[in-house]
């Protein structure tokens, strides 16, 4: 390579250099506008629904010995229902369950709503649709209905993060900056 084309080709790559640099420093809005944001993001395990019953004593007596047991569960994690409202506007009314191919994973939800600047009543409920016929005391699932309301002025741009506390076993919300 000629040593003009040298000169040009570290030209060319100062002048690129310097201008991702300029690029990088350019103020990116989070949000454009001034509207807030309203965001569910919910990962929890839900809780586990059996059905049990009691073997036939003529069934049990034709299996093997290793194979007896006297009762046989079967079992399916539970289905939620989860509710949003804003002002008491449905923003979201759906079934939400586990994930994975039988639902047996924990149950995840990420949505996200505007929220005008200035005070709003929010309601966030997730309820168990299925009965669970003996929960587990202090277990680490969801519990059968968590509701969690607030009455707050939403400043501009500012974010309202709703999520489950799987400690507290409850529906916490947290605040960007001074929104509430």
């Amino acid at each position: 390579m000629s040593g003009g084309r040298r000169v040009g080709a570290a030209v060319v790559a100062v002048a690129a250099t310097l201008a991702i640099a300029a690029g990088s420093r350019a103020p990116a809005p989070v949000h454009p506008g001034v509207e807030g944001r309203l965001r569910v993001a919910i990962g929890a395990r839900p809780e586990r629904v059996e059905v049990c019953r009691r073997v036939d004593p003529e069934d049990l007596a034709r299996l093997p010995a290793h194979m007896r047991r006297e009762v046989i569960c079967e079992g399916r994690a539970a289905r939620y229902r989860l509710e949003v409202r804003r002002d008491g506007t449905v923003l979201m009314d759906a079934q939400v369950s586990g994930g994975g191919a039988r639902h047996d994973r924990p149950l995840h939800v990420s949505r996200e709503w505007p929220l005008t600047p200035g005070p709003h009543h929010l309601m966030v409920r997730l309820v168990r649709l299925d009965s669970v016929p003996a929960p587990r005391p202090g277990g680490i699932a969801i519990p059968p209905d968590l509701v969690l309301a607030l009455d707050l002025t939403v400043a501009p741009r500012r974010v309202i993060l709703v999520t489950y506390d799987p400690g507290q076993r409850r529906l916490v919300a947290t605040f960007s900056g001074s929104s509430r």
